[in-house]
């Protein structure tokens, strides 16, 4: 049995409360489990399934054939200290972890036999951890801004960063955050045996093992994709020891056998072994279907993104980030939308008080049927941050073009609704172009997904099959695919994910040719105004005019 750690979210298998166990179960998309599935089931061994998130930790156990047995979580919150500090005290992670596992194993006793345990995490908050593994401050999180003029100065050092890294400087990054901490807090640095991520500090608590995989250590800025090990120059350059970063595996993974206390403790077999599934965007992409180079996952979530594989480093990076993936032999190609549901949430709550998103959603269908008739030319650019990639222009601003007095509400959060689709494709079209591999399937999810209205429009663009999945755990899937496989359990990862998708309905997306026209002319004016506003709004144009 796999005991996987994942980040918060519901396991697709269950219907029933968390933390409730699963008797004869209907999942999704599948008929009902009679009493002799669930004894076979039971005569399985399990992959137990551990996901340290941001705001909750999640154990589920997973049998060999993918079905969720069982599932729970914790919450907390890290702390918002001001507008740049955000830390959390790692044992709040490792009490949630220990809660879990004890609630588990009056569950598991004469059901399943854990075969393994299997972590997956957020990538790159920074804890210094002494050799006994206990915390020296409170994590730096992954959203902590307070080491931005670390950042400038690092990126000014070293134009070659993202040649090497895959990645341009970045707050997110662990390496930077390390970097302040030495610069900073010296005698903290000093005393750390490690410098760890979330990951590392529950691997190093459960074996004694200062390990990490390499998607981890490729959101640090510090680790060179092409040899897959720390680079020297840009530690010398960060002011970083070596022996301060833990040991980088592939992902997948052996990373220890968990200490005899804790499997005592737990009521686990002795010897269990921990794997490393990768980092939780990685998994989550896996657990959507994202396995081999032509398949892409965008999420529409408050930011947006879109990731798909590639087997080589590009030639030109074009604003997009690299990191390794969760299959070993190829890398994540992402992009970022700064905002993307937000700014679509930004004219519900001003348009739309009270009403909810059925009700708006409703509104907005009946709109798309006008405007197709009309063909409204009203043009929202959501650039309410700045814009994402490609060129992550910070000075860049939201924008309403083509009002006239007959505009309505209607028109607007529709046309909001257009531009996140228009650039979606855009962020296709530009990882088409970097790795030189068309689309052949998009996976779209995140709560925007849910508007049928927005998901037609991602069909309209798109020359690609587009599918939503029913809404499930992606990370706790693709850590258990990335442990099926490595342990034998499955004989590729196509397979893997075949066996997960089967258990649950996938909604096709499939464009009517006038649409698909209507969208391109619409896309078009899209291109139009984002670059008049550029050249309008640019810092060189602003200070001309003045």
């Amino acid at each position: 049995m796999l005991f996987v750690i994942f980040v918060p979210a519901l396991c697709a298998g269950a219907l029933l409360r968390e933390g409730q166990a699963l008797a004869p179960i209907l999942v999704r998309g599948m008929q009902p489990l009679g009493m002799q599935s669930v004894r076979a089931m039971q005569e399985n061994k399990a992959l137990l399934i551990v996901d340290v998130g941001t705001s909750s930790l999640r154990v589920a156990l997973l049998d060999e054939q993918a079905h969720c047995n069982w599932i729970d979580s914790r919450k907390y919150r890290p702390s918002y200290l001001d507008a740049v500090t955000i830390e959390q005290d790692p044992e709040v992670w490792w009490n949630a972890l220990d809660d879990l596992l004890l609630e588990a194993q009056s569950w598991l006793q004469g059901r399943l036999s854990p075969r393994a345990m299997v972590l997956t995490s957020q990538r790159s908050s920074v804890i210094p951890v002494d050799r006994a593994g206990r915390a020296l401050r409170p994590a730096i999180m992954w959203q902590d801004k307070r080491h931005t003029a670390v950042c400038a100065r690092l990126e000014a050092a070293n134009p070659d960063l993202q040649s090497i890294t895959g990645a341009m400087m970045n707050t997110a990054y662990s390496g930077p955050k390390m970097a302040w901490l030495r610069e900073n807090e010296p005698e903290v640095y000093e005393a750390a045996y490690k410098l760890m991520t979330p990951a590392e500090f529950m691997i190093y608590r459960l074996t004694g093992e200062a390990r990490t995989d390499f998607t981890y250590a490729s959101r640090s800025l510090l680790f060179d994709l092409r040899s897959l090990t720390w680079h020297d120059g840009l530690l010398e350059a960060f002011g970083l020891d070596r022996d301060k970063l833990c040991d980088a595996v592939s992902p997948g993974s052996e990373v220890g056998r968990l200490d005899p206390a804790w499997c005592k403790r737990w009521q686990l077999p002795e010897g269990l072994p921990l794997l490393s599934a990768g980092g939780d965007q990685q998994c989550s992409a896996l657990g959507l279907g994202v396995v081999g180079e032509g398949r892409y996952e965008l999420t529409a979530g408050t930011g947006g993104y879109v990731m798909t594989l590639g087997k080589t480093l590009p030639k030109v990076y074009r604003g997009t980030a690299v990191n390794v993936a969760a299959i070993p032999g190829f890398y994540n190609y992402e992009t970022t939308m700064i905002t993307c549901s937000s700014a679509f949430d930004y004219f519900c709550r001003l348009f739309y008080p009270g009403l909810d998103y059925k009700e708006i959603g409703g509104k907005l269908a009946e709109a798309e049927v006008e405007a197709g008739a009309a063909d409204q030319e009203i043009v929202v650019l959501p650039f309410f941050q700045g814009s994402g990639s490609p060129d992550w222009a910070s000075f860049k601003k939201a924008d309403i073009l083509g009002l006239d007095f007959s505009a309505t509400a209607e028109d607007i959060t529709l046309a909001c609704l257009q531009a996140i689709a228009c650039e979606f494709h855009e962020h296709i079209d530009l990882l088409e172009d970097v790795t030189g591999v068309p689309a052949s399937e998009v996976v779209i999810s995140g709560g925007l997904t849910r508007n049928e209205s927005f998901s037609g429009m991602l069909a309209s663009l798109l020359r690609a099959r587009v599918l939503r999945p029913a809404d499930f755990e992606a990370s706790v899937y693709g850590a258990w695919m990335s442990a099926a496989v490595s342990l034998g359990i499955m004989n590729s990862f196509e397979a893997a994910s075949a066996q997960v998708r089967g258990q649950f309905r996938e909604s096709t997306y499939r464009p009517q040719s006038a649409q698909s026209t209507r969208y391109r002319k619409i896309l078009q004016r899209y291109r139009d105004a984002k670059n008049e506003e550029h050249v309008t709004n640019s810092p060189s144009r602003v200070e001309e005019v003045k």
